[in-house]
């Protein structure tokens, strides 16, 4: 609760840096705030109170109802993602997991009912006041669609899962029709990739992906594909002899999930 206080607190200091956003709820017709950050402010970490990259709350009681991950970057893009700070302030296991090429889609429960979203593709409350629609609303909508092709029998048991647990699923959506991927998909692997899971909690906490997997097969989701690695210098060897090619197929990357020596959890990319 403090730490939304403070971001509260920074979007009237910094209003360029630190955003809320209302958004209308379609259903409930509620008020939902989006927290945003501007990128360039990431890598002053020491200064943002929340880091994740989707975070969305309740504007009655400050609860949050969705939370993407942390943002995190490539191997020698920031201080922290340096090697030699990797080496030395991080332990396993490390978990690789397979960047896919598709849009985000946070699914979480609000009001009882699913709560599907993609960056803000509710309608906008702006500046004046004034309702205005977005460019993401068709996605969301398409997520919707695709999800409920997966629960489709499962509807009620998804919502509780969800709710008991008080976590955030993250996809990733591919869908041909919808927009154009830099990697090639075929027909056949078009869906919803289960890429994670997430407390929703102002401290990033997010399920082992072994965990993640265990979801995906129970609702029919697309599970990622991943490797587990306890060193870090076979990790490395490994993703440097993929040189942008897996099973014999174009990839955009791997995302690294592990802990800081304190415990905290930590992501960083290889690109």
């Amino acid at each position: 609760m403090e730490k939304i206080i403070e971001f509260r607190d920074k979007s009237n200091q910094y209003p360029r840096l630190f955003q809320i956003s209302k958004l209308i709820h379609p259903k409930s017709e509620k008020v939902i705030e989006s927290f945003q950050i501007q990128i360039c402010a990431f890598k002053k970490r020491n200064i943002i109170p929340i880091l994740a990259r989707g975070f969305f709350i309740n504007s009655e009681d400050n609860s949050i109802i969705a939370r993407g991950y942390d943002k995190f970057f490539n191997i020698g893009e920031t201080k922290d993602t340096l090697w030699e700070n990797i080496v030395k302030n991080t332990i396993g296991p490390f978990e690789l997991t397979l960047k896919e090429n598709g849009c985000t889609i946070f699914v979480s429960v609000y009001e009882d009912d699913l709560f599907i979203i993609s960056k803000n593709n509710f309608t906008k409350i702006n500046q004046k006041r004034n309702l205005e629609n977005n460019n993401y609303s068709k996605l969301g909508k398409l997520g919707e669609k695709w999800l409920n092709k997966y629960i489709i029998n499962k509807r009620e048991q998804f919502i509780k899962f969800i709710k008991e647990n008080n976590i955030t699923l993250i996809f990733e959506l591919i869908d041909n029709n919808f927009e154009e991927h830099v990697l090639e998909y075929s027909k056949e692997e078009e869906g919803l990739y289960l890429c994670g899971i997430n407390e929703n909690s102002v401290e990033f906490k997010t399920w082992p992906i072994e965990k993640v997997n265990k979801i995906a097969e129970e609702y029919n989701f697309i599970p990622v594909k991943y490797k587990v690695y306890n060193d870090l210098n076979e990790l490395k060897k490994f993703v440097d002899s993929c040189n942008g090619y897996y099973n014999d197929k174009s990839i955009k990357g791997w995302d690294i999930r592990c802990k800081k020596l304190n415990g905290d959890t930590f992501f960083f990319k290889y690109k």
